[in-house]
Parts: C-alpha cells; structure tokens; sequence
C-alpha cells in the first residue's frame, strides 16, 4: 500500500516518515525508514519532549527476530510498557543499512496511557539506536510538529477544475523604522 503522505525528520532527508489515514475506519497507518540496523522509536508528544509521550519502540535482531512494543514515557526514564497494546506491526524489515518499521492505530484508543490522532498539529518524536540494545538516544533523536490529519492535495481531489487560485503581489512596499 502507497501512502500518500511523507515528511522527512532531520534535515538532510535521511530519517522518512510517511503515512496515511481512513476516516471511515479511524485507522493511521505509519512507516518509519531510519539508517540504522539498530532499533527504532516513534512517538506522539503532548510538548515535543518524552514527558507524556504515546512510544512505540521496534527492530530485527541479528537472528532475524522482530520485537515490536508499545509504551508509554512518564519523565525522562525508560518507557513503559503499556498494558494495551494499541500500535499493530504491518511490517518490519532491515537490509543491512536501514531498518523499515510499519504500524497503524486507531486515531482514538481509549488508552489514557495513548495521546488521541487528532485534526491539530501533533508532535511526533523519534529516537533510534546504532545497535539492538535499546538505552538512552543521545543526539540520535529529534521531535516534529506535523499536520497529520490532513486532507489531499488539490492534484489528487476528483475535479480540481473547481478550485480558485489567486496570487497576490504587493509591490512598492515602505517600512516605517521608529526608534
């Protein structure tokens, strides 16, 4: 399945996150591509930091065992792990250089321990490890606010003909400096 949606997280482009969603199912559907044959986390923040985070963490083992949990983080300490496992695994590959992790949840869990899918701007956070050893991140680990929920892009919408584009130009423009 093609999702339809992607952002990369670091500047250079080398971390993807890439999405899609079902209204009618209330169904998020993930993929986290990340450099690294180490494992990865994914999160949903109330701030942008771990405090609170809705976490889920996966990877391949050398021996090609996949481990997948959800978890939630409650201070800057190791995650927990959730009781109710609301993040379903779709696919989970490595190939030597990266590792691939798809998941998908309910926009809605009914999980206090989970943060709601929701029309605002949410804070994704990620984090990932050289190795499968899952401990402190360090600098391998960033936060992003993303419009997940949102709608298609005018090229993909059935008769784009009935939009109205406008562009506006303000020419001869003067500044007032007061000081």
């Amino acid at each position: 399945m093609e999702l339809r949606f992607s952002k990369a997280l670091v500047k250079n482009g080398t971390i993807l996150l890439s999405w899609d969603f079902d209204r009618s199912t209330q169904v998020i559907v993930f993929e986290m591509l990340v450099p690294t044959t180490g494992w990865l986390g994914f999160g949903l923040s109330p701030n942008g930091g771990m405090d609170g985070a809705d976490i889920v963490i996966g990877g391949v083992l050398p021996n090609k065992t996949v481990y997948f949990s959800d978890y939630h983080s409650i201070g800057k300490v190791f995650p927990a792990v959730d009781e109710k496992q609301d993040y379903k695994l779709v696919s989970l590959m490595e190939n030597g250089t990266s590792t691939c992790m798809r998941f998908s949840r309910h926009f809605r869990t009914c999980d206090p321990n989970d943060m709601d899918i929701t029309e605002d701007t949410m804070r994704v956070i990620f984090a990932y490890g050289t190795d499968d050893t899952i401990h402190y991140h360090s600098s391998s680990r960033g936060t992003k606010s993303i419009y997940l929920l949102q709608e298609d892009p005018p090229s993909r919408l059935s008769n784009p003909s009935t939009f109205l584009t406008k562009e506006l130009r303000i020419r001869n423009v003067s500044y007032i400096m007061m000081g």
